[in-house]
């Protein structure tokens, strides 16, 4: 997603669908021998060329693809990259560790690992596989259960928290103060999760409007257009109401279908 600039009054956009399968199908090289992004194209007339083939190049192209929101679930296991060498994950192991974690119901590595025996998996490799999905952000370890006296102080506190930064979100802010709290906290994990401001405000809408998405938008636009802030798309501000509107509209349904399910199993919505 692309962030906001100092001195410039923008909101963070997510890829659309439209926009991901452009840049998959441009992009994306899925050959067993690559399975990462290429950082450009070059398009007629354009003729420059290198002395290496550039399509073999592991580049800034994945990060860039999973931080802007291109990178779709299927190219999550061939997206990981570290600081020292790049790590192509085996679809053979990964695919069917995502797909069972898909439900965003907690699991138990030896429960995971006895549900994908018959896709040829063992322990060793199912906890090699979450330390590496946790580690790159796409699954999160449970605490010890606690008792239903501190699970219950805990749910307390962290609502109270999530209220008081969902009730910021919508605050217009002296200039000093302004800046973006983009992670909301999880009772179950004990760890913050990325929820963006624009999110926040549709968070903060659902407790006005329950689960009637249509009605986010107009919630959120109240306190955008109170801040004196428009939201970006394609790169070009939108001035007017109905275009701002919109694109909210766009962005509510998106969140409803693929983020709101998440947020209500880690217990953050």
């Amino acid at each position: 997603m692309c962030g906001c600039l100092r001195g410039i009054a923008s909101w963070k956009i997510p890829a659309n669908r439209q926009g991901r399968a452009a840049t998959n199908a441009v992009l994306w090289q899925g050959e067993p021998e690559r399975g990462f992004y290429r950082i450009h194209v070059h398009l007629a007339p354009d003729r420059v060329e290198h002395d290496i083939p550039e399509e073999d190049i592991i580049s800034i192209g994945n990060a860039a693809a999973v931080y802007y929101g291109l990178a779709e679930p299927d190219k999550v296991p061939l997206t990981i990259q570290n600081v020292a060498a790049e790590i192509t994950l085996n679809r053979l192991i990964y695919e069917p560790i995502l797909q069972a974690l898909s439900d965003y119901q907690p699991h138990t590595l030896v429960d995971l690992a006895a549900s994908l025996a018959h896709r040829n998996l063992n322990l060793s490799q199912v906890i090699d596989s979450a330390l590496m999905l946790i580690g790159t952000g796409h699954a999160a370890p449970l605490p010890p259960e606690l008792d239903a006296a501190t699970q219950a102080q805990i749910a307390r506190r962290t609502a109270d928290l999530n209220a008081y930064l969902l009730h910021r979100a919508a605050l217009v802010l002296p200039e000093s103060q302004e800046g973006d709290i983009a992670h909301l906290v999880s009772p179950l994990t004990g760890g913050g999760v990325k929820v963006e401001r624009v999110e926040q405000l549709f968070l903060l809408a659902r407790e006005v409007c329950g689960d009637d998405v249509e009605a986010w938008p107009a919630q959120a636009w109240q306190h955008i257009a109170a801040q004196g802030k428009r939201l970006v798309r394609d790169g070009v501000r939108l001035e007017a109401e109905d275009e701002n509107l919109a694109e909210l509209a766009t962005q509510a349904r998106l969140f409803a279908r693929t983020r709101l399910p998440l947020l209500r199993a880690l217990q953050v919505a």
